[in-house]
């Protein structure tokens, strides 16, 4: 390769990067700071230790954890009274656009060329960030969280694995577990495994680049044994039982509406669509797609039958953050070149012949943008579109024509079905309809991927057309055309002027320690009128008023639910974080309901033991809800949402 050649995809790759990076930024409402707000508080107290109350769980857990992105960069930027809001955005900005260029040189890595990888970039930047993802494994990351920061570094591993530099790859994998542990398991694994079966090294070098490249993941891993040994042992409760009524993001049941038969279904396109995958690339994704399945599917077993605490804890569905940009480059190069190959077949064809590959494209398209809340007619709409593909290929084999031509009818039906449940009364029935419906695509989608790799493997070779396309200009018209269709159908949904941003959301986004407006006024009181180390019982239900309250008012919160989730991070505090809020008089109906109707029924008992036993300072209740015995106590203070009275008050 050229040194003119080299620099000039670089710089390509980067100017499509900031493309990406400033249309999010504009119009896809990131940075979202949701995980800041249980992150940053442990930058302050590293910063200036006492500031929160030791009986602060988030902080003094996080303190204690492998959380080392908010302790020493959280912490040296608050030390250093720089304005934090503007620092971190900018860090995000900044990783956002590595994690674009990662995907460019990963997608070129893969396949060579310029308008397919162009195109990844913008579909990645349009999609849901949910699209395609298992879990609420958002790619891209929102904001910049530990898994962003390590993100940029594990795409560039999978990149020199594929350029045979494989003892950099796993070095890099293992850099990678002190920066974020699950993510280093994710790449790691992977990344030996492509090593151990993928590298023609002897047994003895590929066993010595794997073990030295995974030593330099010892210092998180001596770091998480010796400060956080409760998640490797018995605990001395029931982990698993709490662990259930919280987790938000590791059982099956809570997401199989959001997103399987999307990624299942595209999960067999890429089975078809990797004939156009360099040979030993191919072979190497296929050991890198097994690692991070078994994992997953060991994660699952883990989740309902052997329940080992350290296992749970790895969140091993974050797989698809690897498996999802992959299977956006395989299948947006190779829908590309199969079109390009059909209209070569022919002579002096319409823009939209093939029809039926052009209707694929355009239903992709839609299936991806779709919001979440209608993502089962996504899946539907993923499978018409490889009902297409099906047909397509139909034409060209006799072997299981039936079926193929069978799936877009099969998926039209599963659309129809849907959109009339659409309009049904009962939200239960339609639960239930969407559930099957996404189980019947799961099915539908493994006996196509089954079809594909059948059809393929007949077919290899077979396929190879043109020259990659390497033409900068066309990569980059074809990167803001995507951007340019995909704003102007989200602005006629929204009913808004298309490309004019939402600065105010913009402004609200980037300004993480400014408080909401109903609590604005109760945390300024906090900060001004309350001591350093004050604990504050608030609603646990309320995390929305409250996110904030730690930058904002630098005082402490009991507990949250949403906190609970985060703490289940280290098993030590998990059990204690659970009886805080069954102290609050919270009741639980099903596991991740929440019942808080007694929490505005607690008696003076019930509040001097939180002060005594609990060591909580205050506690806040929404006025519209303030009745029985804690309507009768004076106030600390009070405004048109909320009011706060003083423990120690009742308590002597």
């Amino acid at each position: 390769m050229s040194y003119y050649t080299k620099h000039a995809r670089l710089l390509l790759g980067s100017l499509l990067a900031l493309v990406c990076v400033v249309y999010q930024s504009l119009f896809r409402a990131v940075p979202g700071n949701g995980d800041l707000m249980t992150g940053l508080p442990i930058g302050k107290e590293f910063a200036h230790p006492g500031l929160f109350s030791p009986y602060d769980l988030i902080v003094s857990s996080g303190v204690r954890g492998p959380f080392h992105l908010y302790k020493y960069l959280g912490g040296f930027l608050y030390q250093n009274n720089v304005n934090v809001d503007l620092v971190w955005q900018s860090l995000f900005l900044g990783f956002l656009f590595l994690t674009f260029l990662a995907f460019w040189f990963l997608s070129f890595e893969l396949t060579g060329d310029t308008l397919s990888s162009a195109l990844v970039l913008a579909m990645i930047a349009v999609a849901h960030p949910l699209r395609g993802s298992l879990h609420a494994a958002a790619v891209p990351l929102a904001a910049f969280v530990t898994a962003l920061a390590a993100m940029p570094f594990a795409l560039a591993a999978l990149v020199l694995l594929l350029r045979r530099r494989f003892f950099a790859a796993m070095a890099l994998s293992g850099l990678i577990f002190n920066v974020h542990p699950y993510v280093g398991v994710l790449i790691s694994s992977a990344v030996a495994a492509a090593i151990f079966w993928g590298s023609d090294e002897s047994l003895g070098k590929r066993l010595v680049m794997i073990i030295g490249g995974g030593l330099f993941a010892l210092p998180n891993v001596v770091y998480i044994l010796s400060h956080l040994p409760s998640n490797f042992a018995t605990v001395g409760y029931d982990f698993y039982e709490q662990f259930r009524l919280y987790a938000m993001h590791a059982f099956v049941e809570d997401h199989w509406r959001e997103g399987y038969g999307w990624f299942f279904v595209n999960l067999a396109g890429a089975v078809w669509f990797a004939r156009y995958i360099d040979p030993w690339k191919r072979r190497v994704l296929s050991v890198l797609f097994a690692a991070w399945f078994v994992l997953m599917a060991g994660y699952v077993f883990n989740s309902y039958v052997t329940k080992n605490t350290a296992i749970l804890l790895m969140w091993l569905f974050r797989a698809t953050y690897f498996i999802k940009p992959i299977i956006f480059i395989v299948v947006v190069h190779g829908i590309l070149r199969w079109r390009n190959e059909l209209r070569n077949s022919q002579s002096s064809l319409p823009w939209w012949k093939p029809l039926q590959m052009t209707a694929a494209i355009a239903l992709l398209f839609f299936s991806a943008i779709l919001p979440m809340k209608l993502a089962v007619v996504a899946d539907a709409l993923a499978l018409v579109a490889y009902g297409f593909v099906a047909r397509q290929i139909g034409q060209q084999t006799t072997s299981y024509r039936f079926f193929l031509n069978a799936i877009l009818f099969a998926g039209v039906l599963l659309l129809c079905i849907l959109v009339g449940v659409q309009f049904s009364t009962f939200a239960a029935s339609r639960d239930l309809v969407e559930n099957v419906i996404v189980g019947i695509i799961v099915a539908l989608a493994v006996l196509l991927l089954s079809m594909f790799k059948k059809l393929n493997q007949a077919a290899e070779g077979a396929t190879q057309i043109s020259e990659p396309e390497r033409f900068g200009s066309r990569a980059l018209i074809g990167a803001l055309t995507v951007l340019l269709i995909h704003q102007f159908i989200i602005s006629l949904n929204d009913g808004r002027f298309p490309f004019v941003p939402d600065f105010a959301g913009i402004k609200e986004r980037i300004m993480m320690h400014q408080a909401p407006a109903r609590t604005a006024a109760l945390m300024s009181w906090a900060r001004t009128d309350t001591p350093q180390g004050s604990l504050f019982i608030v609603p646990p239900d309320r995390w929305d008023d409250f996110a904030a309250f730690r930058l904002v008012a630098e005082r402490s919160l009991f507990v949250t639910f949403v906190e609970v989730n985060q703490l289940s991070l280290d098993a030590s505090v998990y059990q204690q974080a659970h009886q805080r809020v069954v102290a609050l008089g919270v009741t639980f109906p099903k596991r991740r309901e929440y019942d808080t109707r007694g929490y505005y029924d607690l008696t003076l008992q019930d509040l001097q033991r939180l002060f005594r036993q609990e060591h909580a300072d205050y506690i806040v209740v929404e006025k519209e809800r303030l009745h029985g015995t804690l309507s009768t106590f004076p106030t600390a203070y009070h405004d048109e949402y909320y009011v706060v009275i003083n423990l120690y008050d009742i308590a002597h």
